[in-house]
């Protein structure tokens, strides 16, 4: 598929389940109905970072390569941290049914800003033979390009790692704010960090583009993994929320040097179908992380 009207189709497709779910708002339904109508936006998302990630290279010189991916992943930071206030700002003013409905109008106006991009080649699919285009071929060649590059399923590791950290955060942190007496609002701050570390690692992204893959994969997990013990130590709540930023930082960091990573070692013809596995993996490791959690805690 054009890659272009894959992402228009996604946002299309969210527009809706959006509106269904401002309906079942307001709506006597089976309480079943809005978590299916969740997992369904979800699913309705998966195509649309794999297609900016496979359209990105056509469109900026490699040079740039890392630039623009910490621009995007700058703008995912952002929407981590303004998102859920805006969305707790819109339920102080209005309807959960009228927060959906701007919700459904943010995706239809993203559907609008990629019309406005010029069709062209850089949205092609890359070529492919006829047995590449059935689904089990494609999977396996996807899964194979990953496999016949060592650094790239060490980037692919790294990024797991940081999801890994950043599920078992999400229930960690809960009891971190608790114990240091942060009032109910402490997880929010704590998680808070992560986003705004986020948006700061960007930032840095330019510097460690200098450095080789394995050292600058190294500072950024040391940076991920650092904060962790510290907050252990009872600091203060602006101390704590600073090694949170700290190690959303890193985070970033290694996402941005994954993405680029993977660009540039994977053959295009084959690089969308590998970020497939890529990305699942990456999501699976912060379900790993809010499962492993409070095993260990219990």
């Amino acid at each position: 598929f054009d890659r272009r009207w894959l992402m228009i189709w996604a946002d299309v497709a969210r527009v809706v389940l959006m509106a269904a779910l401002a309906v079942a708002a307001v709506v006597d339904v089976p309480v079943v109905t809005v978590p299916v109508l969740a997992t369904l936006a979800t699913a309705a998302a998966t195509p649309y970072l794999p297609c900016v990630a496979a359209t990105t290279p056509r469109l900026v010189p490699d040079a740039d390569l890392p630039a623009a991916n910490a621009l995007r992943s700058a703008v995912t930071q952002v929407g981590i941290v303004a998102g859920p206030a805006l969305g707790g700002l819109l339920l102080v003013v209005a309807s959960p049914a009228v927060s959906f409905a701007v919700n459904a109008v943010s995706f239809g106006l993203s559907a609008l800003a990629v019309l406005t991009i010029p069709a062209g080649p850089a949205f092609a699919p890359a070529r492919a033979d006829a047995a590449a285009r059935k689904l089990r071929p494609e999977l396996g060649a996807g899964l194979a390009a990953l496999r016949s590059q060592r650094g790239a399923l060490r980037l692919v590791g790294a990024d797991v790692l940081c999801s890994f950290v950043y599920g078992a955060c999400t229930v960690l942190l809960v009891l971190v704010a608790r114990r240091l007496g942060f009032g109910v609002n402490g997880f929010g701050y704590l998680l808070a960090g992560f986003g705004i570390g986020g948006v700061g690692g960007t930032l840095l992204a330019g510097f460690l583009a200098r450095l080789r893959d394995d050292i600058a994969i190294a500072v950024a997990l040391t940076a991920v993994a650092l904060p962790l013990p510290l907050l252990a130590v009872n600091p203060s709540a602006v101390v704590a929320v600073g090694l949170t930023a700290l190690s959303g930082a890193g985070a970033v960091l290694v996402e941005i040097r994954t993405e680029t990573g993977l660009q540039r070692m994977l053959d295009e013809a084959v690089f969308g179908r590998a970020y497939g596995f890529a990305l699942p993996a990456s999501i699976g490791g912060i379900v790993v992380g809010s499962v492993v959690a409070p095993a260990v805690v219990g």
